[in-house]
């Protein structure tokens, strides 16, 4: 199932949607896609903000927050808070 964003094309697969939701799903995929194209540090985190995300998917700040931790604990990502404006949060695929 190929679903359409405001600037790029997911691809979500059947499985995650039915097991994880709509939403995580397209969270997962876009973060798949900032995976391949971002640089990652020597842990394999790349970086990003979260408002990027938000209007990628065009979500508000605490649905993403919900979806991001649907995420976590089905052991698809992990995830670490950014400190403050100056340092942005940080996602690894597991």
């Amino acid at each position: 199932m190929v679903v359409k964003s405001k600037r790029l094309f997911f691809v979500v697969y059947q499985d995650e949607a039915l097991k994880l939701g709509a939403e995580a799903s397209l969270l997962l995929a876009d973060l798949r896609y900032l995976a391949k194209h971002t640089q990652k540090d020597e842990y394999g985190y790349f970086t990003v903000e979260n408002t990027f995300i938000c209007k990628a998917l065009g979500m508000n700040k605490r649905k993403l927050i919900y979806e991001r931790n649907k995420l976590i604990q089905a052991g698809r990502i992990d995830y670490i808070h950014g400190r403050n404006q100056n340092q942005k949060s940080r996602y690894k695929l597991l």
